[in-house]
């Protein structure tokens, strides 16, 4: 829909913007049926050029499941996918995404009819699920197996989703059934299969409207648990890497100073920034990190000439020494920006 007014705090500008909406119905009275309805700020996603709001509006819950069942343990680029009810909402947006995201599609149906929307949506493979042979032929479209399955209906489809999964394969499941199943805890075990349960109500809502992957320490994975989106596990060199995409590398430290070694071994010597309420931590950090700009609670994007009062911005230099020829005390100095905000944003 339109944004037909803002609250206190929100940008003005943002009204007239075309957006869609997320859990507007969650807990609330009304939801996204309603001729109006009330969200934070970051629940109204501003849509692209060239997307319909028919478009959008299937965002709000079938592809934002679709996405945290697909990408909650990683990427699937390589990978074989098997996506049940093909033609249903979940699973129609579930094929598109992991299509693009360059994995091995197979998609069950049970009709002609659904199965042209299946293939329509990009499934390389499309089975009856209700024909004899379904299982052979999920296993031959399979090539070596399947290493995840979009389950909407784990009751019914439990023994046919082990029949055809590689060992150590993950069924994600977002519908729950009328009758539990009963889990065969030593058959998973034997395949070291992972059973993963999603609700989109649980999901972390600014990472998936953003589409932002995490690559995390096994300490932080403790503390982002409910978080969906992609996570995946760190390295040495994704903290020395400048992404340049929706890509954040995330550890857990025991205190500023083991923040600022960190900081000062992976980073570039550019722009650093802290974000606290202790001044005591802030002046530590703006003391003891190595960089051209340190930041108290306020955003890197600020370096820039243009905003120092440079005028154009001719370049940024990591170095400290420029002098050439015969120096004095004065070339031995350089320039260290210090930088403190109230959490502005650039």
């Amino acid at each position: 829909g339109v944004i037909e007014a803002v609250g206190p705090g929100v940008d003005v500008s943002r009204i007239g913007q075309r957006v869609w909406v997320y859990h507007a119905a969650y807990q609330r009275q009304y939801g996204t049926a309603a001729q109006f309805t009330v969200v934070p700020a970051r629940q109204a996603v501003p849509i692209p050029d060239g997307i319909s709001l028919d478009q959008a509006a299937a965002l709000g819950i079938p592809y934002l499941t679709a996405y945290g069942s697909l990408f909650s343990d990683g990427p699937i680029e390589g990978q074989t996918v098997l996506v049940h009810g093909g033609a249903g909402a979940v699973g129609h947006a579930a094929i598109q995404l992991a299509r693009r995201a360059g994995a091995h599609v197979i998609a069950t149906v049970s009709t002609a009819a659904k199965g042209a929307i299946a293939a329509d949506a990009g499934a390389h493979v499309v089975v009856d699920y209700t024909a004899d042979g379904a299982v052979d032929a999920i296993r031959s479209a399979a090539r070596a197996g399947v290493d995840r399955i979009i389950e909407v209906d784990l009751t019914r489809n439990l023994d046919l989703d082990l029949a055809v999964l590689v060992p150590g394969g993950v069924i994600v499941t977002y519908a729950a059934d009328a009758t539990d199943p009963q889990i065969p805890v030593r058959t998973l075990m034997m395949q070291n299969a992972s059973l993963r349960f999603v609700l989109v109500y649980r999901f972390e809502p600014a990472l998936l409207a953003e589409g932002v992957e995490l690559r995390v320490s096994d300490e932080a994975r403790t503390h982002l648990d409910a978080l969906a989106g992609d996570i995946a596990a760190v390295t040495e060199d994704d903290f020395a890497t400048e992404f340049l995409d929706l890509i954040i590398s995330v550890g857990v430290v025991g205190s500023v100073h083991e923040a600022v070694d960190h900081v000062n071994r992976f980073g570039s010597g550019h722009s650093e920034a802290i974000v606290t309420r202790s001044l005591a931590a802030a002046q530590a950090f703006q003391q003891g990190i190595d960089s051209a700009v340190v930041y108290v609670n306020a955003s890197t994007r600020f370096t820039d000439g243009g905003e120092f009062g440079m005028g154009a911005e001719i370049g940024i230099s990591t170095q400290k020494l420029h002098a050439r020829g015969p120096i004095g005390l004065a070339d031995l100095t350089t320039v260290k920006y210090l930088v403190t905000g109230t959490g502005q944003i650039r």
